[in-house]
């Protein structure tokens, strides 16, 4: 390292903790915005992941939102999908189970109110005459839609049973091996 280099980063040093701050705030304005990326990337790589942390957060904050819409996609492609799931998962939690069952309640209801209207109208409709244009095929087709949801909900998963067949089909290649 040249001495004045040497004489600049000791005077840099000599300096008090506000006149150190201050000097690194004018840095970056100083230096040129073709260096400040140089600038940045020293400083990162010599901080510790929290000071990093911090660094990056505030960073963000500063930035404009479509800025920071399109760092945090960036960030996110970055990380493998493990790593996206465990961060989407962080930031918006799934919800719980009692929210889970409330809102499955919710579904079942109201596609059951669903049915027994179109099952009312169907009914009404055979032993009412008609007036007017009347397509009993609309609600006929609305009902078994209602139905085939209703009844899709007691069928197992196919995902399910099939980490259930390769379970047991793997354990009975194991146990056959022995």
């Amino acid at each position: 390292m040249p001495n004045e280099e040497a004489n600049v980063l000791a005077d840099l040093a000599a300096l008090q903790p506000e006149q150190r701050k201050s000097f690194l705030q004018q840095l970056p304005t100083v230096v040129g915005s073709e260096d400040a990326p140089d600038l940045y990337r020293a400083a990162a790589a010599r901080a510790s992941s929290p000071e990093l942390r911090g660094l990056v957060v505030e960073s963000i904050k500063s930035m404009s939102t479509g800025d920071r819409q399109d760092t945090a996609s960036d960030t996110l492609k970055t990380l493998t999908a493990p790593e996206q799931e465990a961060a989407v998962d962080s930031a918006m939690p799934r919800p719980d189970a009692p929210i889970r069952n409330k809102l499955w309640m919710m579904v079942v209801q109201g596609f059951t109110f669903v049915l027994v209207g179109s099952f009312a109208a169907l009914a009404i409709g055979v032993f009412l005459p008609a007036k007017g244009e009347v397509k009993p095929e609309l609600i006929l087709s609305m009902f078994t839609s209602v139905v085939g949801f209703l009844a899709g909900l007691f069928v197992p998963s196919p995902a399910a049973s099939r980490r259930t067949n390769g379970a047991d089909q793997g354990a009975a290649a194991e146990g056959g091996a022995h």
